[in-house]
């Protein structure tokens, strides 16, 4: 028995010496054989072999891991340094276009490559693939050009701020109106950096202040050039900034079918700029005035010259040098004037600051109404405008009790013939420090109201004019002019003005019960013209903002108040009715009260795309607040299978609509009854989350989350990969 027992240990002990011989023989380079090589330990039966085994195993998983992020890692700067290198190539051959293009600059800047030891890179990937990785510590070319690439990025940077600091310093010049001082910085500033596109098209801005035309072009197109170099966007701001003042300089040298066709060009870059819209628009309007006054000037020099021409021509002459009858000269230019051509010739013969000199001589009557007739032409307005203190003599003529009513009268329509040209007469008239106070005075004066009003609304659409209303009590006294015995125009004016005046916060809280009860007459009044129920309800828009006019409003029956406007649902006055009604609603039961008068089976046509994008804005906006505040709007809305089709409506054509669409939705969603009126929504409202932002994509993520409380939709949603957006706004 002995001997078996020894017998049977040996083989036992020469089969563990076996098994331990082929695990330690057992490779363990891939996980594969590490896990075989567990298998082995485990066989022999010792727990200290296949803790071992075991221990290589981990070991095995965790080197394999490691290899395989390091070959992702290499894979991915491998990528990246291909596109560097393609990128470096792009810059190399716009440098080599701009060096050729600008010699003078570009051997000041020009790289020396001699401090890299003549190292020049390969441009074959393929080749130098196996070098990318390499430390630069291994390579001394390659230390050498980080440390001149280094320096060289240290004294690109300052001078580039000493280049801004420059120009900045020019701004602060050109501001002031050293235009001067501002040309000769902005000119330091591209010596030390001439790759900084801004520094060219403020210098440019400069010459045309200067009237250096020609410079202003070169300047232009230099920048054109730098932005190019500078793989700036077609479109950017700086580009079309340089192309329209290109255009200007090309006008200021006469050149105006270049400045049509470079405004054209810019245009074709991005069509939606309402700046290139109107400089092109005012382009081609001085264009065909240049050659109108061409067209004149040939006519005058040729031997069959117009009498009525010649005789504008000869009494300007006389005027300018005090020839003749005063009253005569005048008289003879305000009945010619009344021609188109005639108003041309008198522009070209500079008549606007002739005709000025005579003010103060006893004839202001007839002076005035010479230029009342030649700003019929918007050339001469803009000759009136820039003639200096021409304006300040014309408000004094305005303001003086001791003139007769009749000249005074003459001096407000002159005002009000140049406030209704444009914006630019608006913003320059404002500048006048005493221009709302004229205003209020000249208020006060029958005989000069209806212009006065004309004027008070012209400027009302500026801020610097709104805040100087402000502390004279202007609203207030215009709202007294709200009466049964103002004219129709009067009433116009008014309320356009009133509507304007409190877009200022300030003038917005001087809005009183009386103006909001005068308003309510207004619309009420079965004569009142489109036009002022139109700004009346601008008005009331605007002041119902705050809640004191709202409350005061909502207590007048505002749904009945309002619905005799709401006759053609594509006219400004349905659309304006919307926006206040949406206001209103807010307050007391007025929501109910405009379910109750049939203005949601109304409203429900304005909310298709044939409406228009504001008018479907501003229903859906209506019919937002309404579900918001009574259960009897989607009671409504449900009766009128409003449901059923409006998931069509869930585009990305019109954002604000959208938005206020979502929101919507999840109002009504929040009943768990109404869930099975949405199965066609959750497909269109997670396309919105995907393809916008901000408070869309906010409104959305909240329509869904509503929708989620019903499994199918929450499938859907998940499918369709929206719950990761719906959570980052809604928590679940």
């Amino acid at each position: 028995l002995e001997l078996a027992e020894n017998k049977e240990l040996q083989v036992r002990t020469s089969k563990e010496k076996e098994l331990k011989k082929q695990v330690d023989k057992q490779p363990h380079c891939t996980r594969e054989q590490a896990i075989e090589r567990v298998k082995l330990a485990e066989q022999t039966g010792k727990p200290e072999l296949v803790q071992m085994a075991q221990e290589q195993l981990h070991q095995t998983e965790r080197r394999l891991q490691k290899k395989q992020e390091v070959d992702e890692w290499k894979a991915d700067r491998t990528q990246e340094l291909r596109e560097e290198l393609r990128a470096s190539k792009q810059r190399q051959a716009r440098w080599e276009l701009w060096r050729a293009a600008h010699p003078k600059f570009a051997k000041k800047y020009e790289t020396n490559y001699e401090a890299w030891d003549k190292w020049e890179p390969t441009h074959d990937i393929e080749d130098a693939e196996d070098d990318l990785m390499l430390d630069s510590n291994s390579r001394p070319e390659l230390k050498a050009m980080e440390e001149d690439i280094e320096k060289r990025s240290r004294a690109r940077k300052a001078r580039v701020k000493e280049a801004n600091d420059l120009k900045d310093e020019g701004n602060r010049a050109f501001k002031e109106g050293r235009y001067q001082n501002a040309a000769e910085l902005y000119g330091a500033s591209i010596s030390v950096t001439p790759w900084l596109t801004s520094a060219y098209t403020n210098r440019a801005l400069v010459y045309l202040k200067l009237k250096n035309f020609k410079g202003a072009v070169d300047d232009c197109k230099e920048a054109l050039a730098v932005a190019e170099y500078n793989n700036e966007k077609s479109d950017a701001d700086i580009i079309l900034k340089a192309m329209k003042r290109k255009a200007e300089g090309y006008e200021g040298l006469g050149k105006f079918d270049k400045a049509v066709r470079e405004l054209e060009a810019a245009l074709v870059l991005k069509g939606d700029n309402k700046e290139l819209h109107a400089a092109l628009q005012a382009t081609q309007q001085r264009w065909d005035q240049s050659k109108a006054q061409a067209e004149l000037r040939v006519k005058l020099e040729s031997d069959e010259a117009i009498q009525d021409l010649v005789s504008v021509k000869d009494a300007l002459l006389q005027l300018d040098q005090g020839a003749g009858k005063l009253a005569d000269n005048l008289a003879v230019l305000a009945k010619q004037l009344a021609h188109g051509e005639a108003r041309s010739l008198f522009r070209e013969l500079e008549g606007t600051r002739v005709v000025l000199k005579a003010i103060g001589s006893g004839e202001d009557l007839l002076v005035l109404s010479v230029l009342a007739a030649a700003c019929l032409n918007s050339f001469n307005i803009a000759d009136l405008l820039g003639c200096k203190g021409a304006l300040a003599v014309v408000m004094d003529v305005a303001l003086s009790s001791e003139k007769p009513l009749q000249l005074r009268s003459a001096a407000v329509e002159l005002l009000a013939l140049v406030s209704d040209e444009n914006d630019e007469s608006v913003r320059i008239m404002c500048k006048q420090s005493r221009i709302a106070d004229c205003m209020r005075t000249l208020l006060t004066v029958p005989e000069v109201q209806r212009n006065t009003l004309v004027v008070i609304r012209n400027l009302s659409s500026n801020k610097g004019f709104r805040s100087a209303a402000r502390g004279l009590g202007l609203l207030e006294l215009l709202a007294q002019k709200i009466s049964p015995t103002s004219s129709q125009q009067d009433l116009e004016d008014v309320t356009g003005a009133m509507s304007l005046l409190i877009n200022d916060d300030k003038t917005r809280e001087q809005v009183t019960e009386s103006m909001v009860l005068r308003s309510v007459e207004l619309l009420s009044a079965q004569n009142t013209l489109p036009a002022t129920a139109l700004n009346t309800l601008g008005f009331l828009l605007n002041a119902c903002v705050d809640e004191l006019p709202r409350t005061i409003l909502s207590k007048q029956s505002p749904a009945l108040l309002l619905k005799k406007h709401m006759k053609d649902l594509s006219s400004p006055l349905a659309r304006r009715v919307l926006g206040l009604g949406a206001r209103v609603a807010q307050s007391g039961d007025c929501a109910m009260e405009f379910v109750q008068n049939g203005y949601v089976e109304l409203v429900i046509p304005a909310t298709l795309a044939e409406c228009g994008e504001e008018m479907q804005s501003a229903s859906i906006r209506f019919l937002a607040v309404l579900v918001t505040k009574t259960e009897s709007a989607i009671a409504a809305l449900k009766k009128a299978n409003f449901f059923r089709t409006a998931s069509v409506l869930l585009t990305l054509e019109n954002q604000a609509f959208v938005g206020n669409l979502c929101m919507l939705v999840s109002r009504v969603a929040t009943a768990q009854d109404n869930l099975e009126l949405f199965k066609d929504y959750v497909q269109p409202l997670v396309t919105i989350m995907h393809k916008t932002d901000g408070a869309t994509q906010k409104n959305a993520a909240i329509a869904c989350a509503k929708l989620a409380r019903h499994p199918a939709y929450l499938q859907q949603i998940r499918d369709l990969h929206g719950i990761e957006i719906m959570f980052h706004y809604v928590k679940p």
